[in-house]
């Protein structure tokens, strides 16, 4: 039967693992595969995965352990030849990760948007963040509605397709933040290190060393589910035909629809888009506290706690902006 789940589903060695005994995913294997169980495991176990594992995609021991505790927690056993689990990912053990990540997609909620324009025009209801462009005066911007400029992004793509396009991006972005809170947590690189608590201390408000290291972790695991979404990036989005550059209903249909203007913006603020959206999309409770803070250099959104940024959808996109640029920065439609 083929997975189901948008993480696990169409990825040739998952599925072999699926479906054949010959095919199982065993310790030492590497591989774009191997980072989506990292993924499922971090997602459904809370597992902790060493800092090098996690660089390269490697199925290394505190995978293999990761795996072992999962099985044991659900006494995946084959009774044919087994009578206690073991460390493989194998048929039952996909089947259940597969399973369990389908349900998980299922039930989670999308929430609606607190995004204001600077005008103060009235809020645009149940729309995600990014929802309405800001011009360079502040203002409510793709008044012109869906033109087919703004619909192709001025060429000859659609904004979905420019969307796809920005994906490697935002998992790149993606990564480099993942790289600089491993440092932060496990003590690697000094430049990194500096940077992310620098970026910790900015955006969630933290400087004592066990707050540090707790709001690293979380962040750390919120990225990865961030990452989670990305990989399902053909499931997840969908053509908008709205202005504003992207949005999703309420009630929750399963997508995020790119919109018309999401082709005029720039070519950082597109992956960040897409950062953002895929932390709105982890829980209902992730929402945007202080507005986007673009619109008044960030003043209501630094009068955010630690707790409201960590469920900040404009947190998470300006943390990880900060850490690929290597300092806060303020995006505007066109950069």
């Amino acid at each position: 039967m083929p997975l189901r789940s948008e993480l696990f589903r169409g990825d040739t060695r998952l599925e072999g693992a699926a479906s054949r005994d010959s095919a199982h995913i065993v310790p030492g294997g590497r591989g774009p595969h191997v980072e989506k169980i990292h993924l499922a495991l971090m997602l459904l176990d809370d597992a902790e995965i060493a800092s090098d594992e996690l660089a390269d995609d490697l199925y290394g021991p505190s995978t293999a352990a990761a795996v072992l505790a999962y099985k044991r927690r659900r006494r995946i056993v084959n009774a044919r030849y087994q009578t206690t689990p073991d460390n493989i990912v194998g048929r039952m053990t996909m089947a259940s990760l597969d399973n369990e990540m389908f349900g998980r997609q299922v039930s989670l909620k999308r929430c609606g948007c607190t995004y204001t324009p600077a005008s103060g025009g009235a809020r645009k209801e149940h729309f995600f963040a990014f929802a309405i462009p800001v011009d360079s005066t502040g203002g409510a911007g793709g008044s012109s509605g869906g033109t087919a400029k703004q619909l192709t992004g001025g060429g000859s793509q659609s904004t979905l397709a420019l969307a796809l396009a920005a994906v490697p991006a935002a998992s790149g972005m993606r990564d480099r933040a993942r790289t600089v809170l491993n440092a932060v947590i496990d003590g690697g690189a000094a430049a990194d290190r500096t940077l992310g608590l620098a970026a910790l201390t900015r955006h969630y408000k933290v400087t004592a060393a066990p707050d540090v290291d707790r709001v690293a972790r979380e962040v750390r695991n919120n990225l990865a589910q961030v990452s989670s979404r990305l990989l399902s990036a053909r499931a997840w989005l969908r053509q908008g035909t709205s202005p504003g550059f992207a949005d999703t209903p309420t009630p929750r249909d399963g997508h995020t629809y790119i919109n018309l203007d999401y082709g005029v913006s720039g070519r950082f603020l597109r992956p960040t888009i897409l950062i953002h959206e895929a932390f709105h999309d982890i829980a209902d409770r992730h929402q945007d506290f202080g507005g986007n803070p673009v619109n008044d250099r960030g003043a209501r959104y630094h009068l955010n706690d630690t707790a409201t940024q960590l469920v900040n959808a404009y947190a998470m996109s300006q943390f990880v902006l900060h850490l690929n640029v290597g300092q806060e920065i303020f995006l505007g439609d066109s950069d």
